[in-house]
């Protein structure tokens, strides 16, 4: 504690009462200081908006309240609409049907229309074709 005293006194930095000297704590002293910063805080005025001209940025135009609900209501459906893309996105299992029973129904348009899939089968049927051959290969000897 002493070190640490003949530290701030030596760094000359002051204490409560303006002294270098005085190294103890004020708790009046605090409160005090911790007033003077809440009135400086209140009294800072908040920026203005500024348009991108520099100028001060105009208020919004008033609505009629027919407007508001309309722009409510299509802001809804906006989300709406989002909402049912990302559950469609997010659900693998449907999606995959939808793929299956496109190539199910016509054979060629399903793989013009997706290819990826295509690609993916042709892999995992030599994948699997492969993996027959080499058990088969391994039992026969």
């Amino acid at each position: 504690m002493a070190k640490a005293a003949d530290t701030k006194k030596r760094a000359g930095v002051p204490g409560p009462t303006g002294n270098p000297a005085d190294d103890q704590l004020s708790v009046p002293g605090a409160v005090a200081e911790v007033a003077r910063a809440a009135i400086k805080a209140r009294s800072v005025q908040p920026d203005q908006p500024t348009g991108p001209d520099g100028q001060p940025a105009e208020a919004p135009p008033k609505r009629s309240r027919a407007e508001l609900k309309a722009d409510i209501a299509a802001e809804r459906a906006r989300l709406s609409e989002l909402v049912k893309e990302l559950e469609y996105r997010l659900d693998v299992g449907a999606r995959t049907r939808e793929v299956v029973d496109d190539i199910k129904a016509d054979p060629v348009e399903g793989v013009k229309r997706h290819p990826a899939a295509a690609v993916g089968a042709v892999v995992v049927v030599a994948a699997v074709g492969t993996g027959v051959a080499l058990l088969v290969r391994a039992l026969l000897k």
